[in-house]
């Protein structure tokens, strides 16, 4: 099973279920944030307002007091200092950072221990303190030649102070902040559950198309009769996945199919040659072979692992070309190409009629490989014409590409056959000479050089022109 028949196979709930989850798990992230961030907000906010009204409470009584004492140098009853603020505020005297007297409006008179307190500085802006163990807002106004007149109960008496200070309770103000972060945290905890829940629900039916178009693929994988995919619904999200899925689906088939093509003929191509030897082989096994008769059997069994030899490595070729892998990149000179092949037929073909009209055409590619084109182009035209028949090869330069053009004047290619030339194994001749795959590593080698090859229409005979970019 490859990759891809495992991809496809697999439980149809795995790839929505944790596409599923990242969203929802997402979503749940974003909300949280979010809610954080505006409990965050909030707190903060309303902390900041309480802390400015009780502060605009400190200010009125601060002034309330500026009124008592002025002008400075006169002499206030304790009492007095009692009745300048309301009952739920603190006032106090101080002397050199030293409480000399505080009271609560309400007349219950604080402990005395309030050096914190005793530090606020006159005509700043009030502060936070702790007083009496309860968190106040404190502000101060300078009061210098102020006396302060004791009352007789506490041993009566007069004190000097040059300061006054003024005390806000902020224990309810900071339990409704409190109260409100609590009220926030189980609010945000029940709504991140209630949409933790709605997202899943909405998660779920949104990846329904989805879950649909995988069933289909699986279908189409599974070559279930009408099966196929949503690919004429393209207002569907998963229009163009399907699209693609489609698409890739049709190259696997196409793949395997010439694969399976590819395996059959190469077995074919093959089994003659090694019948041939085996034959042979078992000839000589059985004493059928001396003499002369043997010298014969060697001749066709070399030629023979020849013909093999030459389709495994055409084969083998085509295979690295399949898988893009790279050629050598180097100026290279066509007509210098096409002159060695012509060259190497004056041995091998010395009766070969081959006409070579070039100029100076440089490409960029595989010198080896271009090499074999111009061999398999020229090849072709000589063996497959009559002793003779003139072949005329033409290289020339034309608009930023380079022609090649081989033209001979034989009978031509079948008309049945001229549409698959440049396949694997596409033969013309009854006899079947040839591995059938010259013409397709023609196709192949070119196409790597992003070039092109054609079989162009002819009076008599064949032309094809191959056309790479020029250097």
């Amino acid at each position: 099973m490859t990759g891809d028949d495992a991809r496809l196979e697999r439980p149809s709930s795995a790839p929505p279920r944790a596409i599923r989850t990242r969203l929802v798990v997402g979503l749940t992230a974003v909300l949280l944030v979010a809610l954080v961030g505006a409990g965050v907000v909030s707190v903060v906010a309303l902390r900041q307002i309480l802390v400015d009204h009780s502060d605009e409470r400190v200010t009125a009584a601060l002034d309330v007091v500026l009124t008592r004492v002025d002008p400075p140098g006169g002499t206030l009853a304790e009492t007095g200092l009692r009745s300048l603020v309301p009952d739920d505020t603190i006032v106090a005297a101080a002397q050199d950072d030293v409480v000399v007297v505080a009271v609560a409006g309400s007349a219950t008179a604080p402990p005395q221990d309030l050096a914190e307190v005793a530090g606020v500085v006159a005509g700043a802006a009030p502060v936070g303190v702790t007083w009496d163990g309860r968190p106040v807002r404190v502000g101060a106004v300078a009061t210098p030649g102020l006396t302060i007149r004791l009352d007789p109960a506490g041993g009566g008496g007069q004190v000097a102070v040059d300061r006054v200070l003024v005390a806000v309770d902020v224990t309810q103000d900071r339990e409704v902040v409190t109260r409100l972060m609590a009220v926030e945290a189980l609010a945000g905890l029940v709504l991140l559950a209630l949409v933790s829940a709605l997202a899943a629900g909405v998660v779920h039916r949104g990846l329904a198309p989805v879950r649909a178009l995988a069933a289909a693929a699986r279908s189409v994988a599974d070559r279930v009769p009408g099966a196929r995919l949503p690919v004429d619904q393209p207002d569907l999200e998963t229009h163009e996945l399907a699209v693609a899925l489609q698409d890739a689906l049709r190259r696997r088939t196409e793949a395997e199919d010439r694969v399976r093509a590819f395996v059959q003929d190469a077995s074919h191509e093959l089994r003659t040659p090694l019948t041939i030897v085996h034959g042979w082989a078992d000839l000589y096994l059985q004493g059928g072979l001396d003499g002369d008769r043997l010298d014969r059997a060697m001749v066709r069994v070399e030629a023979e692992t020849t013909r093999m030899r030459h389709l495994v490595d055409q084969m083998a070729l085509l295979a690295r070309l399949d898988e893009d892998v790279p050629l050598r990149r180097d100026p290279v000179d066509l007509a210098a190409v096409v002159q060695e092949v012509a060259d190497d037929l004056l041995v091998v073909a010395p009766d070969a009629d081959v006409q070579v009209d070039t100029v100076p055409a440089p490409v960029i590619g595989d010198r080896e490989r271009l090499l074999q084109v111009v061999h398999n182009l020229v090849g072709n035209a000589v063996r497959h014409t009559p002793p003779g028949t003139a072949v005329r090869v033409l290289v020339r330069p034309a608009d930023g590409v380079v022609l090649l053009d081989v033209v001979d004047d034989g009978p031509g290619i079948h008309a049945e056959l001229r549409d698959r030339v440049f396949d694997r194994f596409a033969r013309g001749d009854a006899a079947g000479s040839g591995s059938g795959l010259g013409l397709a590593v023609v196709r192949a080698v070119v196409a790597a050089h992003h070039g092109g090859v054609e079989l162009l229409a002819a009076d008599t005979g064949t032309h094809v022109r191959v056309t790479l970019p020029a250097a």
